[in-house]
């Protein structure tokens, strides 16, 4: 959609003989004064944009790695620090969440692995789905993986279906006439 409105400072003039507007170069009476775009200080260099190809983005990676590290470190004291000031109730029961969270842990990872086994499950990307999952529910998403991996048919390809004897192929031309009308 364009701009219908004349831009600050001019002045359109409709009907000026032939029924085209003249824009002119005198202010409207109803607009504001015009702000000067000099700036206030004009000693100042003009602040110039930076190229998008100016960054020096290895300098910039480090600077992150380093302060990436900074911040481990103090992550390190602060939890020493923490430990430090716990007390033995406490100590007990955070090492028990621990303790509690891998045996979940485990345990999820034990039934990926029998529901895997169970349903032939080997493809890398299919075991990476299994991740995450509770453990009650491993065995229906694997049985629902093993289902959609099953090879399809072969249907009218002519190769046997669940144990079919393979069909004979016509060696004739009669012989192909008739298995087309069989």
């Amino acid at each position: 959609m364009a701009n219908t409105q004349p831009d600050e400072g001019f002045r359109l003039l409709i009907g000026a003989g032939d029924g085209v507007g003249i824009a002119t170069g005198d202010p409207a009476p109803d607009a504001p004064p015009a702000e000067d775009p000099v700036p206030a200080d004009p000693e100042a260099p003009a602040a110039e944009k930076p190229k998008a190809d100016d960054t020096d983005w290895k300098a910039e990676s480090r600077k992150h790695e380093a302060r990436a590290k900074a911040n481990a470190e103090a992550a390190k004291e602060l939890a020493k620090l923490k430990a430090a000031q716990m007390t033995d109730d406490e100590k007990r029961a955070a090492e028990s969440a621990q303790t509690a969270k891998e045996r979940d842990e485990a345990r999820a990872e034990l039934a990926i692995e029998r529901a895997a086994r169970k349903h032939g499950i080997t493809d890398d990307k299919d075991l990476e789905l299994l991740f995450g999952i509770p453990a009650d529910k491993v065995d229906a998403l694997a049985k629902a993986l093993s289902e959609r991996n099953k090879p399809a048919p072969a249907g009218r390809s002519g190769n046997p279906v669940e144990g079919e004897k393979p069909k004979r192929t016509p060696t004739t031309l009669t012989g192909a006439i008739g298995a087309h009308y069989a």
